[in-house]
């Protein structure tokens, strides 16, 4: 394992909408290590960009607050003007089918500033009440968000560092590095339309690499959804964390903003952080294995159950194991 105290270390937040949770609760057991103590800069794309913003506003359990009280109909909720929660999604999951059909990525991007499935009226409000401008100003370590600019025709990579930015630009770049393409609409900042950093590059390395960091700590959501290469073996360390268990795919993990999921992937991702840094003998005391088992089995089945159609979890599997969850159901808030 890698040394990580007394270095200084780069943290890298990469997209993936609703799978964002899982990298709560990564962060939650870096902080309980004094991990995040050694972190001097942050880069985040998409759901990343966010929770590099929320990261500034305190504890981790800002963070954890955030995330559990989300509800689906806050993040989707239907520019015609229905309420989208997870269980009403059918017409969106059309339309949304066709975007992912769409052959050119590009003539997508290039067409026009709207074409939205999505009001982005709920994350504003978000942004508004939840993130302080203040304190990713006053942040003791440099904040990136990425977006992508559409420039002459392609889409290109723009790291934008928050913590010096005024109030308005910070909400519009907070807006544009999660403006998911068939979800949300462009984000139009002094005549140019942005789109979610995760288009462009989906894990940002590159602008704490541009401030001469050598350490990196990479939250991903996927493994192996972007290959990561050393600039040289002999002066860069790359630990890479990533979901033990699936997180879903697009439908049932990018925009499944259900609060059992987000339950879920916080969990796991305390579980795997634990693990990834060593801290077996925290993880045996503080994490009842059944608990896990459950909570994994449940997410299996409900993936089982949107695979098919179904709009509800296989409830046969279920109640074989509610007398083991109710043990542990309040666990992850002790």
């Amino acid at each position: 394992m890698i040394k990580v105290k007394n270095r200084k270390w780069g943290l890298v937040l990469a997209g993936g909408g609703g799978k964002g949770a899982y990298q709560v609760g990564v962060l939650k057991a870096m902080e309980e290590l004094g991990l995040l103590d050694e972190v001097v800069a942050v880069a985040g794309s998409s759901i990343g960009g966010l929770n590099a913003a929320m990261l500034a506003q305190g504890k981790v359990s800002v963070m954890e607050q955030i995330w559990s009280e989300l509800t689906p109909k806050e993040v989707l909720t239907s520019a015609k003007g229905s309420t989208a929660a997870m269980e009403q999604l059918e017409e969106i999951f059309g339309e949304l089918s066709e975007f992912l059909a769409f052959d050119d990525m590009d003539k997508y991007l290039n067409g026009s500033d709207g074409m939205g499935v999505c009001t982005r009226d709920g994350m504003e409000k978000i942004i508004d009440n939840k993130i302080s401008f203040d304190k990713i100003r006053n942040y003791d370590k440099k904040l990136f968000a990425t977006v992508t600019k559409i420039e002459d025709g392609n889409h290109v990579a723009q790291y934008e560092l928050l913590n010096d930015k005024d109030d308005e630009r910070m909400n519009q770049l907070l807006l544009a590095t999660s403006a998911l393409p068939g979800v949300y609409d462009a984000v139009v900042i002094d005549g140019a339309r942005f789109w979610d950093g995760g288009v462009a590059d989906n894990v940002p390395i590159k602008p704490l690499r541009d401030l001469g960091l050598k350490n990196f700590i990479v939250l991903r959501h996927t493994a192996g959804d972007v290959k990561l290469q050393k600039l040289s073996d002999t002066e860069e360390n790359i630990i890479e964390i990533v979901p033990s268990h699936t997180l879903g795919d697009f439908l049932t993990g990018t925009i499944d903003f259900s609060h059992d999921s987000i339950m879920y992937r916080m969990a796991l991702g305390y579980y795997d952080g634990l693990t990834i840094f060593n801290e077996m003998e925290r993880v045996q005391k503080g994490t009842p294995s059944e608990y896990l088992d459950f909570k994994i089995l449940m997410m299996e089945n409900h993936e089982k159950a949107k695979g098919q159609q179904r709009r509800s979890l296989l409830e046969d599997s279920v109640s074989q194991h509610m007398a083991d969850f109710s043990k542990y159901e309040n666990y992850y808030n002790h």
